[in-house]
Parts: structure tokens; sequence; C-alpha cells
């Protein structure tokens, strides 16, 4: 059995463009292929720089042939290397954006961020149910709720964000607590805690997951 059969094919080398003026616009083609397929992100620093230093050595030469900027072609097959070469620098960089906004900002910052959120994801949610447990439990007037202050259990001098409270009357349980969405304005049964603040599911683009 070949054990090799499975192995990764080489990555093509990149050592030879820029050596040859003719084939100077087929080598912007396939450096721009290389760096937006990632074909050179496995590719030790100093090949990478070398590669550069070629490019930036190539173009001054071609300019140096074509002071006129006669040869259109060549000098958009530059501008669009360039692009891609601040593209690929700025890419980490996005990743980590991408990564804070999605709430997900952690050590990895490849492939694609989570950006969708379910309901299971928030154990740590706002039930209105528990809250007129409890109140009840205390022999507390529900009548009397009219609002709560949320802060971060681990910021017990965080002002918070203050939550209304509905209390309306209900044929079944006397009298029921509702959540306000302080967003939306509307009555939650439950409301999450997210980086903008407590927000409803509808508010926060919370999912539910299949079978919830």
């Amino acid at each position: 059995m070949n054990t090799n059969e499975h192995a990764h094919a080489p990555r093509p080398k990149f050592d030879t463009l820029f050596a040859d003026p003719r084939h100077y616009r087929g080598d912007l083609r396939l450096m721009r292929t290389a760096i937006r397929r990632g074909w050179l992100n496995d590719a030790p620093q100093a090949d990478r720089d070398a590669l550069v230093a070629r490019f930036e050595q190539a173009s001054d030469e071609r300019r140096a042939d074509d002071p006129d900027t006669r040869n259109f072609r060549a000098l958009l097959g530059e501008c669009y290397a360039m692009i891609e070469l601040e593209r690929a620098d700025q890419d980490p960089l996005l990743r980590a954006l991408r990564y804070s906004w999605a709430g997900e900002l952690t050590d990895r910052n490849t492939g694609r961020p989570r950006e969708r959120w379910h309901v299971a994801d928030y154990p740590n949610r706002i039930d209105a149910n528990e809250l007129r447990r409890r109140a009840k439990a205390d022999g507390t007037d529900l009548r009397t709720l009219h609002a709560i202050d949320v802060r971060p259990a681990d910021k017990p001098d965080d002002p918070g964000e203050r939550i209304a409270l509905a209390v309306v009357a209900d044929a079944r349980y006397g009298w029921r607590v509702w959540l306000v969405c302080p967003r939306c304005k509307c009555r939650r049964a439950h409301l999450y805690p997210v980086r903008a603040g407590v927000r409803c599911r509808k508010c926060a683009g919370i999912a539910y997951a299949d079978g919830e």
C-alpha cells in the first residue's frame, strides 16, 4: 500500500516569477492568483519577501523601458497586483474585526466567524416567569413591580441597564409579568444580554436551534 497516496500535492514554486520580462503580465496574474487563493500563506517569509522584491524590481525596469506608459495593460496588472498585496496585509485585521463584531473574538481568527447565535447559547437569559416565581416566593405583590436593574455579575458597581416590567392581569396566572425590550418596547418573556445591551430575541438576531 502506498503510504503517500493521501499526501498533499506540493505547493507551486514562485522563485521564477518576474525572471523574464516577456512573461511580465502572466507573472502578475499568477502572483495575484497565488495571493487570492492563499498559496503563499505557508511559504517562508524570506521567500515571500524575495517575491515582493522581484516584483518591485521588475516594475521599476518596466517603467524604465516604457516611460510613456504605452503598455497600459501591464500598468493595469501592476495596480491589481498592488491591490492584492495591500489586501493580503489587511486580511488578518479584517478577520479579527469580523470576529469581534460577531462576538467571538478569540485566538482563532481563521475561517468564517460565527455570525448566527441561538437561544441555547444564552443560559444567562432573563426569564420573566422566573422573576414572577421569585417575587411570589418572597411575598411581593406583583402589581408593585415596575422595573429591574441588570448589570454584569462581575461588575457589581456597574450602573447596568434598567429594564421596565409590564404586569398584566391573566386568567390563568392571576397576574403575569412581562419584560419590556429596551429597543423595540415590546413585551417579551425573555431578554438576552448581548454586546449592544439587553435585547429581545428578535432585536438581537438570535435564532431558535432545530428542535427548540
